[in-house]
């Protein structure tokens, strides 16, 4: 099945409302565009820690560039971002290993 998207919130010098972060597919992971400064807000209402995971789109002789993992602690809050578009692509996927505990909100500077 194909990622499920995320939308981005766009930021300019007109004050815009932080974003509610949405519940994260932790079965079918996620996809948004990526410019490389996108930021990446990740809520972990959980007790245990969990991960996101970035999926790079690079190969370098047929083998793939290992995942990215990125720890959200437990009761975390926390904020990513610098994912090279070379790197990562254009259309940036990430898995999470809750979607129940994990949310996500995604803003991109103006």
């Amino acid at each position: 099945m194909a990622a499920t998207p995320i939308a981005v919130t766009q930021l300019s010098q007109s004050p815009t409302t932080t974003p509610t972060p949405g519940a994260t597919d932790a079965v079918n992971g996620n996809i948004c565009p990526n410019s490389g400064k996108t930021v990446f807000r990740f809520k972990n209402s959980d007790t245990n820690p969990h991960n996101v995971t970035f999926v790079p789109i690079v190969t370098e002789d047929g083998l793939a560039l290992q995942s990215l993992p990125i720890a959200v602690p437990a009761s975390g809050d926390i904020e990513v971002s610098g994912f090279q578009v070379n790197v990562f692509g254009a259309q940036i996927t990430f898995n999470s290993s809750d979607g129940t505990h994990i949310t996500c909100s995604v803003t991109e500077p103006g």
